[in-house]
């Protein structure tokens, strides 16, 4: 099945603690187990689509075949392939929209696929330009955040960023916990996935917490 944007609403999904992919990013995944070595050997035969989603258990690296899933994920198109001589998958996600899981389908290969919808973020995928949000006040909460983690010297490549690219730079670079970004990655709009994103930030220089999360793929 197509959607209105002939993207395919059936598809089969990759859940990664911690490896939140957002539209207009790319993402570099290292696939080793056998089920997700049979997802890209699917994926590369037909569409290249695949949806990464995150578990809501965020404990472990191995995610059950029934375990719970957030509904809000981003589609994702393959655009490069590589494979190791011990058998591993190194691919490159390039991130397209995002997505509500309307329902689960049949396993296939020991992977999860799914149906899913578009349309609650149909008109919002593209990046905006020139959005009213505090630009100004983000950027002191991000430069404060920055000089807490030690990173000052990567300040400058977030002010030539434009809007939307500086949220989500913010939201996939910085090491918030995998809930904080999938948190990101639900908020409707530009403005207020900026003020969540501040919210983090502010939230975490102000008690103290510089709790550091690695993406493991």
């Amino acid at each position: 099945m197509k959607s209105d944007q002939n993207l395919p609403t059936e598809f089969p999904i990759f859940p990664l603690t911690g490896a939140v992919l957002y539209p207009h990013t790319r993402m570099p995944l290292n696939i080793f187990e056998p089920r997700y070595l049979s997802l890209v050997d699917a994926v590369l035969a037909g569409s290249r689509y695949m949806g990464m989603v995150q578990p809501r258990q965020t404990s472990g690296e191995t995610v059950a075949d029934d375990g719970e899933i957030y509904k809000i994920g981003c589609l994702g198109r393959l655009t490069a392939f590589g494979e190791t001589e011990d058998g591993r998958y190194v691919i490159t996600l390039t991130g397209i929209t995002r997505y509500r899981i309307t329902n689960e389908l049949p396993m296939c290969d020991g992977y999860r696929r799914v149906r899913a919808d578009f349309n609650p973020f149909n008109q919002i995928s593209p990046p905006q330009e020139g959005a009213t949000y505090d630009r100004t006040g983000f950027m002191k909460s991000l430069n404060r955040y920055l000089k807490k983690l030690g990173a000052e010297e990567n300040q400058q490549s977030f002010d030539q960023a434009n809007d939307q690219a500086l949220i989500t730079a913010v939201a996939m670079s910085a090491p918030f916990a995998p809930e904080e970004k999938q948190a990101i990655l639900e908020c409707v709009g530009l403005e207020e996935q900026a003020e969540m994103a501040r919210s983090i930030m502010e939230l975490s220089t102000y008690d103290g917490e510089g709790d550091t999360q690695k993406h493991r793929h």
